[in-house]
C-alpha cells in the first residue's frame, strides 16, 4: 500500500466522519426549528393572555375603586 492509497482511505474517512457529523446537525436543526415554533406559539398566547388579564384587573380595580368611594363616604358620613 502506497502513502497515496493510505492518504486517500483516511480522507474517505474523514470525509464519511463529516458526512455524519452534518446529517446530525441537520437533525437537530430541526428540532431546534420546531422548538422555536412552539416557543413563538407560547408567547403568542402568553402575550393574548396577559392581555386578557390587564383588562379584567382593570376591570375588578375600577369596581373595587368606585365601591370604596361610593361605601367609604357613606361610612365616613355615620
Amino acid at each position: 500500500m502506497t502513502n497515496i492509497e493510505r492518504d486517500i482511505g483516511r480522507l474517505e474517512a474523514v470525509a464519511a466522519s463529516l458526512e455524519r457529523q452534518n446529517e446530525s446537525l441537520r437533525e437537530e436543526i430541526a428540532a431546534l426549528k420546531t422548538e422555536l415554533a412552539e416557543i413563538k406559539t407560547l408567547i403568542a398566547e402568553i402575550r393574548g393572555g396577559s392581555r386578557v388579564l390587564l383588562f379584567v384587573g382593570s376591570l375588578v380595580g375600577g369596581s373595587a375603586g368606585a365601591a370604596i368611594l361610593k361605601y367609604g363616604a357613606i361610612l365616613i358620613t355615620r
